[in-house]
């Protein structure tokens, strides 16, 4: 979904891992999950929603958490979930990504 120029992905129900491309001077790419919007520049990470339960785990590099009206950062192996959305913690280990934004061009 572009929203202007920004990228936005909507989940609605289940989970997805997003690997995003440093964005540089593009707009960040947003993935909304009910109240929770994430926002990255240039990440590897995981968004999960079922009902209005949503969590993110994050791979590598950093993404902005908001949820109802709070902002929570979630850098390198942390977790967050809207069950506890003061809290940060630590990730079980990834697997790979299902969807890629942007991916890097192949050289031929």
């Amino acid at each position: 979904v572009r929203d202007g120029s920004q990228q936005t992905a909507l989940l609605e129900h289940g989970a997805a891992w997003f690997s995003v491309a440093p964005r540089g001077d593009r707009p960040a790419f947003e993935v909304r999950a009910g109240d929770t919007i994430v926002r990255v520049i240039g990440t590897r990470f995981r968004v999960a929603r079922e009902g209005e339960r949503a969590n993110v785990t994050v791979d590598h590099g950093v993404v902005e958490v908001r949820f109802r009206g709070r902002a929570q950062r979630v850098a390198d192996g942390q977790s967050w979930s809207s069950d506890r959305p003061n809290e940060v913690t630590t990730a079980a280990p990834a697997i790979e990504p299902d969807i890629e934004i942007d991916p890097p061009k192949k050289k031929h």
